[in-house]
């Protein structure tokens, strides 16, 4: 199993946004409540997400075509 790292594309916005809601969720609740981390978790929106990925310079993990990353 070989990851393939590339640019994020518009396409992986959902992907991405739900990692990032996962990450932050079992992630920081070790840390802080996990109110507190579902409040931070839903801060970005999809079209906040699709704003970073033209702003800035994401890469993405990939596995079997699948973003894990």
């Amino acid at each position: 199993m070989k990851a393939v790292h590339r640019l994020a594309t518009l396409g992986d916005v959902s992907r991405l946004f739900e990692l990032r809601r996962q990450s932050i969720t079992k992630l920081a609740a070790k840390g802080m409540s996990f109110i507190d981390a579902a409040s931070w978790a839903e801060k970005l929106t999809i079209p906040g997400m699709e704003k970073k990925i033209c702003e800035l310079e994401i890469w993405v993990a990939e596995v079997n075509g699948t973003v894990v990353g």
